[in-house]
């Protein structure tokens, strides 16, 4: 899946309409004690046949990609006050958008000829990044400063994590992981939460000046943080005993899980500061769709 490497999408895609439909919730828990009970309202781009939200901002703006056909292309879109905006990088097979912050700067990744590459996006014009002296580069987050996360390497399969500040790029490689490691998201504070390989199995990581600290959902077969907010609430999924995926938040050393109501898999991206949380989740047809959830109490 090129840039976007999830096991999510490996399954049969058709046709799905538009649909707003917001349903009321309790979640499930790992944690011991009460989680809050949340409206999920479903995201899906007008003839879509698949859509998945990878980010939102402070403002509510989601971005992420869709199909428009079982087996074909991704797209980008951002979706901002009930109008969606599709694109999709001059020249490229396919393009996804991963994170947008509070100034509408979206970042992401394009497949161009037989390689991935990295961008971001202002609404009207498209900004190349590149690792030095690496074959692939593909932007997965990007904070209010301007900071870019993301993964690089000479290929998907041998990607290392790194983050770009003012400019200049530093490699994210968390001790004890093996390659690929993914930085998925970055906070206003500069904490970068991702995953990286460990034996056969995924491990998701916080990485911040230097220092880094482990994140497994306790009894998970896999766990992949993908959001992080300003409160140091993380968001990502984790595979369960059942073989299923489960989204979850990390707050205060509790893991709590996420499951879209009715959803088989639940996938949670991103979190923004007023603690919506938004992410994809697989029907029982196998039919994937984005989501954005209400306000909850992981707020700044």
């Amino acid at each position: 899946m090129h840039g976007v490497r999830r096991v999510r999408f490996l399954l049969i895609l058709v046709l799905q309409p538009l649909c707003w439909t917001p349903i009321i919730a309790a979640q499930s828990i790992l944690q011991v004690g009460r989680a809050p009970q949340v409206t999920f309202t479903n995201i899906d781009v007008p003839g879509a046949s698949g859509t998945a939200v990878n980010g939102i901002n402070t403002a509510g703006d989601l971005v992420g990609y869709y199909q428009t056909f079982q087996g074909g292309p991704f797209h980008a879109f951002c979706f901002r006050n009930g109008t969606f905006t599709l694109f999709d990088y001059p020249g490229a097979k396919e393009t996804w958008a991963s994170g947008i912050n509070d100034s509408g700067i979206i970042v992401g990744g394009a497949f161009i000829g037989s390689i991935d590459i990295g961008f971001s996006y202002d609404g009207t014009t498209f900004t190349t990044i590149t690792v030095p002296n690496q074959h692939e580069t593909v932007a997965l987050g990007i904070n209010n400063n301007g900071d870019i996360v993301g993964w690089t390497g000479q290929s998907i399969n041998a990607a290392t994590g790194f983050e770009s500040h003012n400019g200049r790029f530093q490699q994210i490689s968390p001790p004890g992981l093996i390659h690929p490691i993914y930085a998925y998201a970055i906070n206003n504070f500069g904490e970068v939460v991702g995953y990286g390989e460990l034996q056969d199995t995924a491990e998701g990581f916080a990485f911040q000046n230097g220092q880094s600290r482990k994140l497994a959902v306790p009894g998970a077969g896999l766990t992949e943080p993908l959001g992080i907010n300003d409160s140091g609430v993380i968001v990502g999924f984790y595979l369960a005993a059942a073989s299923s995926y489960f989204g979850f938040t990390l707050t205060n050393r509790h893991y709590t899980s996420i499951s879209y109501p009715g959803a088989t898999n639940t996938f949670a991206d991103g979190i923004n500061n007023s603690g919506q949380i938004v992410g994809t989740y697989l029907d029982q047809q196998n039919n994937y769709h984005g989501f954005v959830s209400s306000p909850t109490r992981y707020a700044r």
